[in-house]
């Protein structure tokens, strides 16, 4: 789904981690850049507490970077700490209110809470054009919230179905713009079965879904 392999993205990863680390000894101190870089590059990696630890070390000799406190807000959501990312999220806000990214993380944000309705509000503030992927990325993202809310709400069927519905047609507006797209395949299927209230193909999808994860 992404324009490198999984092994591409990892080399990717790791010579961003390592290329700080030789900035940092030619330049013999640590700089903003090189930490932010760090904690990019661990939060590819999933070493999330490591990626929290550079990206305040950044902030400590550059506080008003927009960068940092975003991907600090994207840390924080990984590990669980919701009230530290909204701090980052609306300290990114403020230095760049157009930024799309720090919206995307915020509807994450509002998801992980349960509240629906401002995730979709924070989703529909992404645009769906732009040179990083948005026009597949922002329809992708409002499939996610629409999965998550019709299986929280799987008591109330007509609700359920109401937001499997909405992921369905989110999906299919992203398989529009990215047709080869497994995962996107794989999560509209998780959301037809949570319309036809069949939970145990829906986990069978979602088992599937995750062992395609790298």
């Amino acid at each position: 789904d992404q324009a490198t392999s999984v092994p591409e993205r990892e080399r990717l990863l790791n010579f961003v981690h390592n290329e700080s680390l030789q900035l940092e000894a030619e330049y013999r101190r640590p700089t903003a850049r090189t930490r932010a870089m760090r904690g990019v590059a661990l939060i590819g990696m999933k070493r999330h507490a490591e990626a929290i630890e550079a990206l305040l070390g950044s902030l400590e000799l550059r506080p008003e970077r927009h960068g940092p406190h975003t991907n600090l807000g994207v840390a924080y959501l990984r590990v669980g700490d919701l009230d530290a990312a909204q701090h980052h999220l609306e300290h990114a806000l403020r230095l760049r209110p157009f930024a799309w990214n720090t919206k995307y993380t915020f509807a994450q944000l509002e998801q992980a809470r349960g509240n629906f309705a401002k995730a979709y509000e924070w989703a529909e503030q992404v645009p769906t054009e732009g040179h990083a992927g948005q026009a597949w990325k922002q329809p992708h993202l409002v499939g996610l919230i629409a999965i998550a809310e019709a299986s929280l709400l799987r008591a109330d069927a007509e609700a359920s179905r109401a937001a499997a519905q909405r992921a369905i047609a989110a999906f299919d507006q992203a398989l529009a713009v990215m047709p080869n797209s497994q995962r996107l395949k794989r999560l509209r299927q998780i959301a037809v079965a949570l319309q036809a209230q069949s939970l145990q193909i829906a986990l069978v999808e979602y088992a599937k879904l995750l062992l395609d994860e790298p």
